[in-house]
């Protein structure tokens, strides 16, 4: 949503007294060095993932980067960025808002949307007459998520299903980053005479690590791998607009929404800490004649900033509620490194993660960035000196009590002096189980969230995550290994961790299910179906839980329960495509093919591009003798899934092509 130009007018003065309460003197003003006679395009490109220290231009000497280190030498690099979250909807919401988490709402993958309340970046370049697109790699943003606010198109993987097909085990879940600079590249052919903003989202660094083989090669670390694949894709894009007529009148950032664990503070990924290896990320910005090359800025700067920076530059009006700041001052104007800019803006920087909460029944963390210090607000609080101890390995809340307190309360009043934000039941969506298990595809548990008042956030409630840290690093990697189809390496894991969660703890549940889907794929279907009953103890209605104990029961031959077990499903959750799908093999198994095909129907009405609906629903009428029918649902399939064998083999059995 964006606001109406008066009301927009009106939020300039809020966001810079926003921005004052955060610690900076810069505010949101748009005036600066964006002032040009040419209208300013802006590419925001974001690569998943990744941690700030892993680029060649920021001293990583293991990788090789020459596109984004080039970019960098030709721009302005930000030494010190920080990530709002460990997570890729809440911090790109943030990106392309300018608010914080629980200010725009979106505060955890899959189960959080962008209300159209915001007003977004998009929004704001549409509103000023340019054309806007996005080019997305990965589920966590697709549109349903609301981040596609004010693109005039926007490719998400669901948009993009069936041109991708080097990465089976996440199909429909990602997209490869060439796939999405090849997309990218042909937008901008098209585009390059108008004023425009594209967003373009690379997904690579991301686990599970699986770069082209000619990455995969050269670095024997599969995360540096991603990165370098990453890179190469960033330097096709960038090599376009460069032989474009926009190059010169084109704004560049390049950035990341987290990075990741890799180990430090016993975390191998992300999400469920907030520590600086997953929160420093690369902010780089090239604007030619605009700002200056070669600068490289030491002060804090935030993902906050972002928004009102690209709006400056354009010289349009700052979003409503901004709560970051323009960030010209510090880069300075004209050409030349040396170029007189201020030194620091004295900005803090905010953080949090709700993971722990939502997943696991522990804690959840916030974190305050000022005057050189970082302060952790968990069950036992953190204080680390960054100026000494930047990768913070020693915790001085003990021996400085009063900084603790005094960072405490700075944190608690940047909370509750913030703008209004929106309201968590407009901004929660129901977690189904298909967007779990999507989400554990992509290395996330996949929790439930709930509408609860920022007030009652302020302060940690329960057990301290990173007492735990192990245990969640185990269950992150056995969904890992899952998503893989390392399924022996999943099972050894989970059977592992089933003595560590008591019946009464979210991970009790999750543990067993994780068992029991593992279980279920090395056709192990008499205990899988056990360790479905036990997730359904702590659970009684999850429809996950029940469809696995159904489609387990059917392997057993004990088809009556099993349907039994989908009917319950439906009703727990009337939407859930799956249990349809899996009801009607059932009954088309026991000869009644009307229903099943009415079930059928159904599930696409629910799932418009389920393949395995329309390949069963093709089957069921070539059953059923009609031809016709089962060979118009075989080549829907096919249109989504062109390599489906049960589709081909379906026409191949019909005496027809595709």
């Amino acid at each position: 949503m964006t606001a109406p130009p008066r009301a927009i007018i009106h939020a300039a003065t809020a966001c810079a007294l926003l921005v004052c309460a955060l610690g900076s003197t810069a505010g949101c003003n748009p005036a600066g060095s964006g002032s040009s006679s040419q209208p300013l395009n802006v590419l925001l490109i974001s690569i998943d993932t990744t941690r700030a220290d892993h680029l060649g231009c920021y001293g990583n000497r293991q990788v090789r980067t020459p596109a984004i280190d080039r970019l960098a030498s030709e721009g302005v690099l930000f030494e010190q960025c920080i990530s709002p979250a460990p997570l890729t909807l809440p911090s790109h919401a943030t990106m392309l808002t300018g608010r914080l988490p629980f200010v725009h709402g979106a505060r955890n993958n899959g189960q959080f949307r962008l209300h159209e309340e915001n007003d977004t970046l998009a929004e704001a370049f549409k509103e000023a007459g340019y054309v806007t697109a996005a080019e997305v790699a990965a589920a966590v943003l697709d549109r349903e998520y609301g981040v596609n606010q004010g693109f005039d198109s926007y490719t998400d993987v669901k948009a993009a299903r069936g041109r991708a097909r080097d990465r089976r085990h996440t199909e429909h879940l990602e997209r490869s980053a060439q796939e999405v600079a090849d997309s990218a590249i042909a937008w901008l052919d098209q585009h390059a005479g108008e004023k425009f903003f594209l967003f373009v989202h690379f997904f690579d660094p991301h686990q599970p690590y699986l770069a082209p083989e000619r990455f995969a090669t050269q670095y024997p670390d599969p995360y540096l791998a991603e990165i370098a694949y990453a890179d190469e894709q960033v330097g096709r894009l960038i090599a376009a607009l460069d032989r474009s007529a926009a190059a010169k009148r084109t704004l560049v950032i390049l950035t990341s929404d987290h990075g990741e664990g890799r180990g430090q503070h016993k975390e191998a990924t992300h999400g469920n800490f907030i520590y600086n290896s997953t929160q420093r990320v690369p902010l780089i910005m090239r604007a030619a004649g605009r700002i200056p090359a070669g600068r490289r800025v030491s002060s804090l700067v935030r993902l906050t900033d972002i928004a009102p920076t690209a709006l400056a530059m354009a010289g349009l009006e700052p979003l409503e509620s901004c709560q970051g700041a323009n960030l010209l001052p510090v880069v300075g104007g004209g050409g030349g490194a040396d170029a007189t800019a201020a030194t620091d803006l004295k900005l803090d920087a905010y953080a949090e993660t709700l993971c722990p909460r939502y997943d696991f029944g522990y804690s959840h963390l916030r974190a305050l960035w000022s005057d050189g210090f970082k302060y952790i607000h968990a069950p036992r609080p953190e204080l680390y000196d960054l100026s000494t101890d930047p990768d913070e390995q020693l915790d001085l809340a003990a021996a400085q009590p009063q900084r603790v307190a005094g960072m405490a309360a700075k944190l608690k009043r940047l909370i509750l002096d913030a703008p209004r934000g929106v309201a968590p039941e407009k901004a929660i969506m129901a977690a189904t189980p298909e967007s779990v298990r999507a989400m554990q595809h992509l290395g996330y548990v996949g929790g439930e969230a709930e509408a609860t008042s920022e007030a009652d956030l302020l302060d940690p409630i329960g057990p301290d995550p990173k007492d735990h840290a192990e245990d969640i690093t185990r269950i992150c990697h056995a969904l890992a290994m899952r998503s893989m189809k390392n399924y022996p390496a999943a099972e050894q894991i989970f059977r592992e961790l089933i003595s560590r969660f008591p019946p009464d703890q979210k991970g009790f549940y999750r543990v067993h299910l994780g068992l029991a889907e593992t279980l279920q794929e090395l056709r192990k279907f008499d205990e899988a179906a056990s360790h479905f009953e036990k997730a359904l103890e702590a659970r009684p209605d999850d429809a996950q839980a029940l469809t696995g104990l159904g489609m387990c029961l059917m392997k057993l031959n004990r088809p009556a329960e099993a349907i039994e077990r989908f009917d319950a499903s439906i009703r727990a959750t009337p939407g859930f495509a799956r249990a349809y799908l899996q009801k009607a093999g059932a009954l088309a198994a026991a000869g009644d093919l009307d229903q099943a095909a009415a079930l059928l129907r159904r599930t696409l009405e629910l799932d418009p591009e389920m393949v395995a609906a329309y390949v069963n629903l093709g089957t069921v009428y070539g059953m059923k003798g009609d031809a016709t029918h089962a060979a118009e649902a075989f080549r829907k399939a096919l249109a989504i899934e062109p390599e489906n064998e049960g589709a081909r083999r379906g026409l191949q059995k019909l005496g027809v092509g595709p």
